[in-house]
């Protein structure tokens, strides 16, 4: 995807976008990124059916409250990441931004979302064609701020 690569050769993006090293310090990527192996992910879901199961499965509390940062992350990703439009000619509500999952490289191979591939280490991109932003949601396995032992 060119606008992937693009994207990432940005100096503007390769002095800003940072990640987490192993010791779990922000680093700016830095590097120069030759290849972006880009997936599309389907973003086309506009009602929210999609939440049911949380009920049944320990995220809301006896209460009824849904735990703090579970609802936070689930507002952001589904609610403000994707722009929806509606049909002029159906009247149907569509999404219509892009969401790529990306893994960029460089002279050396992977670097980001990190240097190692993992399941659970991810980085997407959530294009917005009316604001023209670009939304990188990145998540780094292992590695965690509070992974350094205190003395």
């Amino acid at each position: 995807n060119d606008f992937a690569l693009n994207f990432f050769q940005d100096p503007c993006v390769k002095n800003s976008l940072k990640t987490l090293d192993a010791s779990g310090v922000w680093k700016p990527l830095g590097s120069d990124i030759t290849r972006v192996d880009v997936e599309d992910v389907p973003c086309s879901k506009v009602s929210v059916d999609i939440f049911d199961p949380i009920l049944s499965s320990g995220i809301v509390r006896p209460s009824g409250h849904i735990v703090k940062y579970i609802i936070y992350t689930l507002y952001f990703m589904c609610i403000l990441l994707p722009s929806v439009q509606k049909d002029s000619d159906t009247k149907e509500i569509r999404v219509v931004s892009t969401i790529l999952k990306v893994f960029a490289y460089d002279e050396h191979g992977l670097c980001y979302p990190s240097g190692q591939h993992s399941e659970q280490t991810f980085a997407y991109l959530c294009i917005d064609p009316f604001k023209r932003h670009v939304y990188v949601l990145y998540h780094s396995y292992g590695v965690s701020l509070f992974s350094q032992s205190v003395k």
